[in-house]
C-alpha cells in the first residue's frame, strides 16, 4: 500500500472513531441526567449505528467483490452474456446489489440525524413567539424530501432488478456505484435541508436576542453556523462526481459526515464543554497563584475558584459553590430566561 492510501486509511479511523466518541459522550450524558435519553439522543444513537453499518456495506463490497454493473467493458458484458466469466458476473451482480442496499442505509442514516436535529429544535424552540411557522414548513421539507429521496431511489430503474443488470448495459441511472442523478438528487437534497436548519437556528437566535447578550448570540450563531462547513463538503462531493475521480467522492463523503455527526452532537456537549474549560481555567489559576502570607492555601484555591466562576459570567449561585446547579445555569445563560433552566439543560 503507498503512501498515499495509508494516509487516507488513517484520516477514515481518526474521523470515525472521533465522531463516534461525540455520540457516546452525548448518551452517557442523557444517561446521567435526570431525565434520561431523550428522543433527539435515541435518534442520534440509531444515525450513527446506521453510519457503521452503511459504511461496512460499502468498505465489504469493495473488498470482497471489487466489481459492479457499473466498471465492465462491452466485451465483458457479452461473454457473461454467453454463459463465461461466471465469477465475474456473479462479482459484479452482488457488488450492485450491496451498493443498492449501501445507498439506502446512507439515505436513512441521513435522514435520521436530520430528524435527530429536527427534534431537537422543535423541544428547544417550539415555545419561543414565531417559530412555530418555520418549525413546521421544515418537518414538511423534511418529510418531502426524504419521500422524494427514497423513491427516486427505487423507481428509476424497474424493475428494481435492472440496478443489478449486466447485459445489456443498463445505463448509468441504473448503476447504484456511479448513479450521477441519484447522487446529485441526494447531495442537494441533504444540503437544502442543512441550510434550511441554519436558517431557523440563527432566527431562532435573533429572536433571543432581548434575552441573551451579544457574546452569547455571537457563541449560538457560531454553533449554528458550523452547518455551513457541511454544505461546503457537499459542494466538493458534487465536484468530485462530476469530475468522476475514482474514489475522490467517497473521501469527502466520510469527511462531511463525520463531520456532521460532531456538528449534529456539539449543541448537546456545549454545557458540558463550557463547565470543563472553567473548571480547567480554574485549576490553572489556582496553581499559579501564590496564596497571600495572610491566607491559607484552601483559602486561596476557593477565592480563586469564584472569581473565576465570576469573571466567566456564572451565575451567583454557581460562582457561590451551590452543587447541582452548573450544568443548567450555564446552558440557561445563553438562551432566553422564559424557559425554565431545568427544561434547557442538554437541549443545547
Amino acid at each position: 500500500m503507498d503512501r498515499a492510501g495509508s494516509g487516507a486509511i488513517v484520516e477514515i479511523v481518526a474521523e470515525f472513531l472521533i465522531a463516534t466518541a461525540t455520540t457516546i459522550w452525548r448518551t452517557s450524558l442523557g444517561l446521567r441526567s435526570a431525565k434520561g435519553l431523550l428522543f433527539d439522543d435515541i435518534l442520534a444513537i440509531i444515525a450513527t449505528c446506521l453510519w457503521w453499518v452503511g459504511s461496512a456495506i460499502f468498505a465489504f463490497t469493495g473488498s470482497h467483490y471489487r466489481l459492479s454493473n457499473a466498471n465492465l467493458t462491452e466485451s465483458q458484458r457479452l461473454d457473461i452474456h454467453h454463459g463465461s466469466l461466471q465469477d465475474t458476473a456473479h462479482d459484479a451482480i452482488m457488488g450492485s446489489i450491496m451498493f443498492f442496499i449501501g445507498w439506502e442505509v446512507t439515505i436513512i442514516f441521513i435522514w435520521t440525524l436530520k430528524l435527530s436535529v429536527l427534534y431537537n429544535f422543535a423541544s428547544l424552540m417550539g415555545k419561543v413567539p414565531g417559530m412555530t411557522r418555520p418549525l413546521q414548513c421544515a418537518t414538511v421539507f423534511w418529510a418531502a424530501s426524504f419521500a422524494g429521496v427514497v423513491l427516486y431511489h427505487h423507481l428509476k430503474c424497474l424493475p428494481v432488478q435492472k440496478n443489478w443488470q449486466i447485459f445489456p448495459d443498463p445505463g448509468n441511472a441504473c448503476q447504484p456505484a456511479l448513479a450521477t442523478l441519484s447522487q446529485y438528487l441526494l447531495n442537494l437534497s441533504d444540503a437544502t435541508m442543512d441550510i434550511v436548519f441554519i436558517i431557523i437556528a440563527l432566527d431562532f437566535v435573533r429572536r433571543a436576542g432581548t434575552f441573551v447578550t451579544m457574546k452569547h448570540r455571537l457563541v449560538l450563531s457560531a454553533l449554528f453556523s458550523a452547518g455551513f462547513l457541511v454544505v461546503g463538503l457537499e459542494a466538493g462531493i458534487l465536484y468530485e462526481v462530476h469530475t468522476g475521480i475514482p474514489g475522490a467522492a467517497g473521501m469527502w463523503r466520510v469527511r462531511r459526515t463525520s463531520l456532521r455527526i460532531i456538528i449534529t452532537n456539539l449543541p448537546s456537549l456545549y454545557p458540558s464543554i463550557l463547565i470543563a474549560s472553567r473548571s480547567i481555567r480554574n485549576h490553572l489559576r489556582t496553581i499559579t497563584r501564590k496564596p497571600k502570607p495572610h491566607q491559607t492555601a484552601t483559602d486561596s484555591t476557593q477565592v480563586s475558584r469564584a472569581e473565576g466562576d465570576i469573571e466567566m459570567g456564572a451565575p451567583e449561585g454557581v460562582a457561590n459553590g451551590e452543587p447541582g446547579s452548573s450544568c443548567a445555569s450555564s446552558t440557561a445563560n445563553l438562551l432566553p430566561q422564559s424557559k425554565p433552566a431545568s427544561h434547557i439543560a442538554g437541549k443545547i
